[in-house]
């Protein structure tokens, strides 16, 4: 799994998940052609256990 963060002009921050690094990148790659910082962050999903909802 993986995370593009985009900062936008405003100072924020948006965050999409991609399943493969080639379409992450070129999100990435997208961001960075349209004027604004991004990076491509691997995560890695865990179960959690116990079920009660938040």
């Amino acid at each position: 799994m993986h995370v593009v963060v985009v900062e936008t002009t405003q100072d924020r921050h948006r965050r999409r998940v991609y399943f493969n690094l080639p379409s992450a990148q070129r999100a990435a790659d997208r961001a960075i052609m349209a004027g604004h910082p991004a990076h491509v962050i691997l995560c890695q999903l865990m179960p959690v256990s116990g079920g009660e909802s938040l």
